[in-house]
């Protein structure tokens, strides 16, 4: 299984994206192709993978209010979220082991 882990530090607690890091930006899709965020609940927020925002190409995803809501109904600041890529087009975010 393709598991990535990301801190949630001040910036994606606060705001609606993720870069999502090296090894996962490898497992996704090109610029401006459709990405799909599953939830653990199941809820899907669509969005659109963006590999010219960073400099180094790897990819950010922009989840609007729904990705905000979603980190701060279920995470603290410093606290790893965990998701797989399932293809180059959706990532899973994996339950919360609080």
């Amino acid at each position: 299984m393709n598991e990535f882990q990301r801190t949630i530090g001040t910036t994606y607690y606060n705001q609606n994206y993720l870069n999502v890091g090296v090894a996962a930006s490898n497992n996704l899709g090109n610029h401006n192709e459709p990405l799909q965020i599953i939830l653990p609940n199941g809820q899907i927020i669509h969005s659109t993978i963006n590999r010219t925002i960073n400099k180094n190409g790897y990819v950010r995803f922009y989840g609007g209010v729904e990705w905000n809501q979603f980190i701060q109904a279920n995470y603290n600041l410093h606290q790893v979220i965990s998701f797989q890529v399932n293809n180059p087009n959706t990532i899973s975010i994996l339950p919360n082991a609080q």
